[in-house]
């Protein structure tokens, strides 16, 4: 595994952004986080993968899920992870191939020292010391990251820290699309908004453990990378051995980065898409609120008419029960003045011919 071949450990920095991947031969890669978003785009993969970023593990499990599944397909042999994927997919946690950093960060395990200052970068490292690699090359390990500027981080997330599009330019990372729009953005602790000094600790380890003989074991072939500027592992080139070097290598660059614009390019109609789909959603939304306003509106309207004509019909019926009622307090009237006048002329009568028998 490690006996014959160098490893390569490519990491996420901007200053991966000068090599192809396409020129890497006779050497063993690893890559990690979320740079497998690049490796979809330009059909490449890395020997091995490895995520300890708590963060990534917990909001992209997913993402590393299908590499595991698709592993063969991609020829990823091995993978190691944060304890945090295993506690997101159970179904993980014993499978063949994967090795979690809770098992192997001991002292007494190869390449490991019980380190409680864990970055992926340094890590990935001491992994490879523990698969057997003699010779380690350092890619893209820049340890630097910009300044936070707060208030940039709130023009690019909502309230809940999702962005609200893809970071673009990117100020930290090797391609534009590393953070994509609906991600979780991670905010460091406000004591590493301006600088994060852990990275170049980490490797300050590295260096003093496996590189104090003569024949060092990790270098770095990145030359913008704080570990060369601040003199902890110093630069050196990549051995052209290892690298398929043409002609035409200017020619792979330049269509590297002309894939980066159209990454660029692509983000942005899809995330024009998303941003149009919404904008129908919402018009059909309010069209169909509309509807349903009207159609309310109808069943309101409906309703007070059949209202008014129960209304009116009772107060009709009213009247004419008021005036049947009438006409019938009448008649009676009538007849009672009627009964009483008849009688009134019977007892004048009776009165009158008793009189006169007197």
């Amino acid at each position: 595994m490690g006996e014959n071949k160098p490893l390569l450990v490519l990491g996420c920095g901007k200053s991966l952004a000068k090599y192809p991947f396409n020129l890497y031969q006779n050497i063993d890669t690893l890559g990690m986080n979320n740079a497998y978003r690049y490796w979809h785009k330009i059909g490449w993969y890395p020997t091995y993968y490895c995520c300890l970023d708590k963060m990534v593990s917990r909001y992209f499990y997913n993402d590393i899920k299908k590499l595991i599944k698709n592993r063969e397909k991609y020829g990823i042999k091995k993978f190691f992870l944060s304890e945090v994927f295993a506690k997101m997919c159970p179904k993980y946690r014993n499978f063949p191939g994967i090795y979690y950093i809770n098992q192997l960060n001991y002292s007494h395990i190869k390449g490991f020292s019980g380190d409680s200052q864990v970055t992926t970068g340094s890590f990935s490292v001491r992994f490879g010391i523990f698969l057997g690699y003699q010779k380690i090359y350092l890619l893209g390990i820049d340890a630097y990251y910009k300044p936070i500027n707060i208030d940039w981080v709130n023009s690019i997330t909502d309230s809940n820290m999702i962005l609200k599009k893809t970071v673009d330019p990117e100020p930290d990372y090797f391609f534009i699309g590393y953070r994509q729009k609906g991600d979780h953005f991670h905010l460091p602790p406000q004591r590493r908004w301006k600088n994060r000094y852990n990275h170049l600790s980490t490797f300050k380890k590295i260096n003093q453990e496996f590189n104090q003989n003569k024949s060092k074991i990790v270098i770095n072939s990145s030359p913008d990378s704080m570990l060369h500027k601040a003199n902890i592992l110093p630069y050196q080139q990549l051995p052209s051995k290892y690298t398929n070097i043409t002609k035409d290598s200017t020619k792979n660059l330049v269509q590297n980065k002309s894939l980066t614009k159209n990454n660029t390019t692509s983000l942005k109609k899809s995330d024009k898409k998303q941003s149009d789909k919404k904008i129908t959603k919402k018009s059909d939304k309010k069209k169909s609120d509309k509807k349903i306003t009207k159609k309310s509106d109808k069943k309101k309207s409906d309703k007070k008419k059949s209202d008014k004509k129960k209304s009116d019909k009772k107060k009709s019926d009213k009247k004419k029960s008021d005036k049947k009622i009438t006409k019938k307090l009448d008649k009676k009237k009538k007849k009672s003045n009627k009964n009483k006048s008849g009688k009134s002329v019977v007892f004048r009568k009776e009165t009158y011919l008793s009189y006169k028998t007197k």
